[in-house]
C-alpha cells in the first residue's frame, strides 16, 4: 500500500461532504475514485510504506480527537 497525491479535480474523483457535529472546520466526508489514473510522480514517501505512514498519523490525531470531545462535553454543561 502506498500514498499518492490525487488532485480533487482529476477525472474520476468525486466527493461527498459529511457534517461533523461541532467540528465543521475539519472538512469530513468521503472521496470516491473511479478509474483514476495516478502517475508515479505523485507518490508520497517510499513505495509500500503507505500503511505505516497513515498509522503514524493516527498517533497524533487520536489524542487530538479526544481533546476535541472533552472540550465539547465541558461546553455542554
Amino acid at each position: 500500500m502506498s500514498c499518492f497525491v490525487v488532485p480533487l479535480d482529476a477525472a474520476g474523483v468525486s466527493r461527498t461532504p459529511t457534517i461533523g457535529m461541532g467540528c465543521l472546520p475539519l472538512g469530513w466526508g468521503s472521496i470516491y475514485m473511479d478509474d483514476v489514473f495516478v502517475p508515479q510522480e505523485q507518490l508520497i514517501g517510499t513505495e509500500g510504506s503507505g500503511f505505516a505512514d497513515v498509522m503514524h498519523h493516527f498517533d497524533f490525531s487520536r489524542p487530538a480527537l479526544g481533546r476535541l470531545c472533552l472540550g465539547a462535553a465541558r461546553t455542554r454543561r
